[in-house]
């Protein structure tokens, strides 16, 4: 399980976690996308402001970007991994960090 995936922040670190995962035997893999509900929400957001100030303001557009324009969308099937291009994007590379002509872990 990889998990979260915070957009703009660690979703370049998927490919390695999931080779990790792989040369060490995973036969499947999933991943959940960021999500803030209720108090989360603050305390993600000041931690970020605290400790990554100059990409606050990007990971928090992409976060609503994927929550059709919200912080957290508690909807069935759409809560662990958003909808639109950044989601998609993140489900592709997860897809594409699958290991080709080998091992190929399943989405789960």
């Amino acid at each position: 399980m990889i998990a979260p995936i915070v957009l703009g922040l660690t979703d370049h670190e998927m490919p390695a976690i999931i080779e990790a995962a792989a040369d060490s035997g995973a036969k499947s893999a999933a991943m959940i996308v960021l999500r803030l509900p209720y108090q989360v929400k603050t305390l993600f957001t000041d931690w970020l402001t605290t400790h990554v100030p100059t990409k606050s303001r990007r990971v928090l557009s992409r976060v609503r970007e994927i929550r059709g324009g919200k912080l957290n969308v508690s909807a069935w099937r759409t809560r662990m991994r958003g909808e639109g291009i950044h989601a998609e994007n993140i489900r592709n590379l997860f897809l594409a960090a699958r290991r080709p002509g080998g091992t190929q872990l399943d989405l789960l």
